[in-house]
């Protein structure tokens, strides 16, 4: 090493350095690609997802808030209403519950919505139980 001029040794050391930079940077470039696709999915999918599951909450609240209305009143022309109200947000919630399971992609979440929708069909056959001996 000692019979390498010391031009020579300088210069291959900054090649090495150019070299290092350069992988650094390519190493770089190829994360922020990945940052980029993970960041379309979250935007894009577990948007809608998010989208989804807060409007299906919100639907069930409402839904709560007729079951329990037309608990409480002997208007069977206001419960009449409020059954029509309840039978659409619940097509509603199924369109709801349709497509997220068509967003879903793993196992585990599709076998907690398939539980949900089990628990759901309990639920909407007894609050129809409810209304019916009304």
């Amino acid at each position: 090493m000692n019979k390498i001029a010391i031009g020579t040794r300088l210069g291959l050391a900054f090649g090495l350095m150019l070299l290092i930079t350069g992988l650094i940077a390519a190493l770089g470039i190829w994360r922020l690609g990945t940052l980029k696709e993970a960041t379309v999915h979250i935007a894009t999918t577990e948007m809608a997802r998010s989208t989804l599951a807060q409007r299906w909450k919100a639907d069930i609240n409402l839904n709560w808030q007729r079951a329990s209305a037309a608990l409480k009143t002997t208007d069977t022309a206001y419960i009449d209403v409020l059954q029509k109200e309840m039978t659409a947000t619940s097509r509603e919630i199924s369109e709801s519950q349709k497509t997220l399971e068509s967003l879903l992609q793993d196992a585990t979440g599709q076998k907690l919505l398939a539980d949900v929708a089990r628990q759901r069909g309990i639920y909407v056959q007894a609050r129809a139980a409810l209304l019916a001996s009304q």
